[in-house]
């Protein structure tokens, strides 16, 4: 079946703004995550963060904000990769990787910093928050070789 001229520059058309949204989402996605922990970025958190807190409060719902810092980060990357800091880069995606499997679903990690995460907790009250945060800690530890810790 033949389609006419017009039907045809149509049809391309569609294609190729459906292409186009295609890259601009992923380039809105490549510009709201860190390509180091495949984490959101900062600017992802203070989007997603912003929206957030005003659903939340608009809702009278409760929500936790924790920061995560990696303790002697600096030293045992400058240490263990000297110039190139692959040690380092290891270490981040294998942090945000714990602690991304130690969320729920509805709740958001971004790397915040050099090595600052920070874990965004909708619904979550500040007790529970610190149980969170103890059991990365916890997990974070369990797995971090012990020339480090």
């Amino acid at each position: 079946m033949l389609t006419s001229p017009d039907k045809s520059s149509e049809l391309q058309k569609t294609i190729y703004e459906k292409r186009q949204e295609n890259r601009l989402s992923v380039l809105k996605e490549k510009a709201n995550t860190d390509s180091l922990t495949k984490l959101w970025n900062r600017r992802g958190f203070e989007k997603a963060a912003n929206n957030e807190i005003a659903f939340l409060n608009r809702e009278n719902f409760p929500y936790s904000v924790a920061l995560l810092d990696l303790d002697h980060f600096k030293k045992a990357n400058d240490t263990a990769s000297g110039q190139d800091h692959s040690f380092g880069d290891l270490v981040l995606g294998e942090s945000a990787l714990i602690i991304s499997k130690s969320i729920r679903p509805d709740d958001f990690a971004f790397r915040y910093g050099g090595d600052e995460i920070v874990v965004f907790l909708p619904g979550c009250s500040v007790q529970n928050a610190i149980g969170v945060s103890d059991r990365i800690r916890k997990l974070m530890l369990e797995q971090t070789p012990q020339s480090l810790n």
